[in-house]
C-alpha cells in the first residue's frame, strides 16, 4: 500500500462517498489535518537540512509556526 496525499486521501474519498454535505465536511476536515501533518513533516525536514545543529524539537515548533503563520489565516467556510 502506498502513502497517499492529502489530495488523493480527498479525492479517493469523495469519489467513493455520497454526496452529503455533512459526510464531505467531515472528509474535508480529515484531509486538512493530512495536509497539516505533510506540511509540518517536510518543513521540518528542511529546518533540519538546512542546519546541521539544529534540534529537532526547534525544527519542529519552528515547522508548526510556519504552517500557522501560512495556513491558519484562511478561513474553511
Amino acid at each position: 500500500m502506498s502513502k497517499q496525499s492529502s489530495v488523493e486521501f480527498l479525492f479517493k474519498k469523495l469519489w467513493d462517498t455520497p454526496k452529503d454535505k455533512y459526510e464531505w465536511t467531515i472528509i474535508l476536515i480529515e484531509a486538512i489535518d493530512k495536509h497539516k501533518a505533510e506540511i509540518i513533516r517536510d518543513t521540518t525536514r528542511g529546518f533540519l537540512a538546512a542546519s546541521n545543529e539544529l534540534p529537532l524539537d526547534d525544527a519542529l515548533s519552528y515547522a508548526q509556526q510556519y504552517y500557522n503563520s501560512t495556513y491558519k489565516n484562511e478561513e474553511m467556510f
